[in-house]
């Protein structure tokens, strides 16, 4: 695609969707801590992450992957010097805030049950096979560029059919079959990780005809998807009884990229949408950050918080934590905070190289 105009338009949408998965991570991660100060159940806002939840991590892996072919076709001293490095960075260094607030949140919230510092040490100490809170994102993309670098040189409808397959049989067969006890044994990110590949690997080879085909989407078209999606999937979830057959969640989580595209097309003019979208790396790392500690502090100072609507406190708490975790970008931008300092960036590229 040239650049000017139509690259703009296409950031613009791109950026938008990338903003919605964001600010959809950060209303489920409000919900869950503030119910850890005393929040009764939302029914509402429950449906509202159940619903989302086709949306949310498979929009985000999709929306990655679109611009990842550049890498995955690059030497490995490149990928690993230009990509890798900053997400293995941050995996690792970001550790240390989770432990903060899982051991903090423990020892305020009486309902945290896993925050105890054994547990913590545990879980920092395996976090590179058992990847931690909410950072198991940037671990599953790691893995997501390497395994897509292993396989791009494969004819493009081989891989992809693989990758839909293991998606298919995840959800379908396999995450039915985990027991509680199992999935708090794997954590969050390996319980979740093997479904998304498909839509980061899809995304990353059909790239250019993906971008093209959404640059040229009127709204009108756009608005009608976005209708359709609504009813099917957020009204009548016409495939939630469904969910035990293999290839029920994987088609709705194909409807919910497609459902979001369709919305990040309409909104893709918003700006702070699209601002939020390219800064969403900050406001991952930081936002669990500042609502533990917004659940802590409602728990602390006695605040009624039981009699409050779970979806008004929520409301209240997402927009702040937004906003600092913008914040963070802003006064950390271009430090080790958030980007991976060049001597350890051509330690990593250095060592596949030789």
């Amino acid at each position: 695609m040239p650049d000017g105009e139509g690259m703009r338009q296409r950031t613009d949408w791109v950026d938008a969707a990338k903003g919605l998965s964001i600010v959809l991570v950060v209303v489920l991660h409000s919900t869950l801590w503030l119910y850890q100060a005393g929040l009764v159940s939302d029914p509402g806002l429950n449906r509202f992450n159940a619903v989302f939840e086709s949306v949310r991590m498979p929009l985000f892996f999709a929306m990655s992957g679109l611009f990842a072919a550049k890498w995955l076709r690059a030497p490995w001293s490149e990928l690993l010097h230009s990509k890798v490095s900053v997400l293995l960075w941050a995996f690792v260094l970001w550790q240390v805030t989770v432990f903060g607030y899982r051991v903090a949140g423990g020892a305020i919230l009486p309902e945290v049950t896993d925050g105890n510092l054994r547990s913590q040490v545990l879980f920092l100490i395996v976090s590179p096979v058992r990847p931690n809170a909410e950072l198991w994102f940037l671990w599953a993309l790691m893995v997501f560029f390497l395994l897509g670098r292993l396989l791009w040189r494969l004819p493009p409808a081989l891989v992809l059919v693989t990758a839909a397959g293991a998606s298919v049989l995840w959800s379908g067969m396999v995450q039915p079959a985990i027991g509680d006890e199992m999935r708090d044994l794997l954590g969050a990110g390996l319980f979740a990780f093997p479904q998304y590949f498909v839509f980061f690997l899809g995304a990353a080879l059909f790239s250019a005809g993906i971008r093209r085909q959404v640059d040229r989407t009127p709204w009108p078209l756009a608005a009608a998807v976005l209708v359709v999606w609504t009813a099917l999937f957020a009204g009548w979830r016409v495939l939630e009884p469904a969910h035990g057959i293999p290839g029920a969640v994987f088609l709705e989580q194909c409807a919910g990229v497609l459902g979001g595209v369709a919305l990040a097309v309409l909104l893709q003019r918003v700006g702070p949408l699209a601002h939020l979208g390219r800064h969403t790396l900050e406001v991952y790392l930081s936002h669990t950050v500042f609502i533990v500690a917004a659940a802590c502090l409602l728990h602390l100072v006695d605040v009624e918080v039981a009699d409050w609507p779970a979806s008004a406190a929520v409301a209240v708490v997402v927009p702040v934590v937004i906003a600092l975790g913008l914040l963070v970008g802003r006064a950390a931008a271009g430090t080790w905070v958030l980007d991976a300092p060049e001597t350890f960036r051509r330690a990593l590229s250095g060592r596949a190289a030789d």
